[in-house]
């Protein structure tokens, strides 16, 4: 009876001792994760209102993340001819976690034209990854971001512009 008893404990200390034993391995892996270096997000493109360029237009580049508030990566606007360039980095890229936003007034009636803009928030398309000395870079090209003066392009924002 005794001679069960204390295989029966030698047995439990062994399974706890290299639980323990593999505890600590997967906190070890967990701390290496956390050291994720930051990747780049560039973001092009050229804003069009019926085929005419629009200029300053504010935009913004977030790291969206669900049911909390996002987080900016970088703020921008609009050259003469409709262009923008937006760089910002992050950690923890997914690739669904990135978007970019802007305001414009490409379909406003007068009642609203000094008070609100559109929001509007663009598909982004597949991004193209590069790798250089300097770290890597993921690169969206939005190409020409057509908004209609007939059809509402977003939201209406009166208050938080």
């Amino acid at each position: 009876m005794n001679f069960k008893i204390i295989i029966l404990l030698l047995s439990l200390c062994t399974i706890f001792t290299s639980a323990f034993f593999f505890e600590k391995k997967i906190k070890k892996i967990f701390k290496k994760d956390k050291k994720e270096k930051k990747i780049t997000i560039i973001v092009k493109g050229r804003v069009l209102c019926d085929g005419k360029p629009l200029k300053n237009i504010k935009m913004k580049l977030d790291k969206f993340i669900e049911k909390q508030r996002d987080e900016k990566l970088a703020t921008g606007k609009t050259k003469k001819n409709g262009d923008f360039y937006l760089v910002g980095k992050m950690k923890g890229f997914t690739g669904y976690n990135v978007r970019v936003k802007l305001w414009h007034k490409c379909y406003n009636r007068k009642f609203f034209e000094k008070f609100c803009y559109y929001k509007y928030i663009p598909d982004l398309p597949f991004g193209k990854m590069d790798t250089t000395k300097r770290g890597e870079y993921i690169i969206y090209n939005l190409k020409d971001v057509k908004l209609s003066k007939k059809g509402r392009s977003g939201e209406r924002d009166c208050f938080k512009f």
